[in-house]
């Protein structure tokens, strides 16, 4: 310390302009965060609304779907993926995050009949096959994209078909129930095959055992859909 004086190294005195300064940085940061903090606790209230609101038939999805509350939680979610997207625990979870989203709008468009939904979903899943290494999924689904997205010009009836939700089959009227071809078929043909008294169980293999199945089968299926019918299951 004798030697600081005697060198002359005395440590810079703080002025009252920069004490005063720092408090006000200090009083500015903590009027940030309980700004932050009530506003949160207002958006969350007017969700809480909302989900009353919606629960109890008071309020409509379209009322809440016009709502700024969404864009505001979007926002604020934006923001906080910003700031942990410099972190490679939080970049991590980010890229595991956006993977879910993907998966979950895929089932959303097969289930709903949204087909603009269902190309943009596959497009993009494209960068997730590719760095998980399975080639054979990304050459099927980038080559099923090319020729789904030249269909409107090619054959227009299909794609209007397509648009209007016809490229997945419902088995009900509901709004969330439709299903892949290929589900269809494990689901429906498979089923019947493997099943007791299928083509597999209990029969022979030969020509005229499958020719008499699979010519019983329309038969099969009106007087299955004549059964629902009646008792009220269909």
């Amino acid at each position: 310390m004798m030697q600081m004086v005697q060198q002359g190294n005395y440590p810079e005195p703080t002025t009252d302009k920069q004490a005063v300064s720092q408090e006000c940085e200090d009083l500015s940061l903590e009027d940030q965060q309980l700004f932050e903090c009530e506003s949160n606790d207002n958006l969350l209230s007017t969700v809480t609304n909302h989900y009353e609101g919606l629960m109890d038939g008071t309020s409509s999805p379209e009322v809440i779907c016009a709502s700024s509350v969404l864009d505001n939680i979007a926002e604020k979610f934006e923001q906080k993926k910003l700031s942990l997207s410099h972190l490679r625990t939080g970049s991590l979870w980010l890229h595991y995050m956006d993977m879910i989203d993907s998966l979950r709008l895929l089932i959303k468009a097969e289930h709903t009949g949204n087909w603009d939904l269902h190309l943009s979903t596959v497009n993009e899943m494209l960068p997730f096959y590719a760095s998980a290494g399975h080639n054979l999924y990304l050459k099927s689904a980038y080559t099923y994209l090319q020729q789904m997205l030249q269909l409107e010009e090619k054959h227009p009836e299909v794609h209007a078909a397509f648009k209007n939700g016809n490229h997945v089959i419902r088995r009900s009227d509901r709004f969330w129930a439709g299903l892949s071809t290929d589900l269809i078929i494990e689901q429906v043909l498979m089923r019947s095959v493997k099943a007791t008294g299928g083509l597999t169980r209990g029969r022979g293999l030969t020509e005229a055992e499958w020719a008499r199945w699979i010519l019983s089968m329309p038969a099969c299926a009106d007087m299955n859909n004549a059964i629902q019918e009646f008792c009220g299951t269909r």
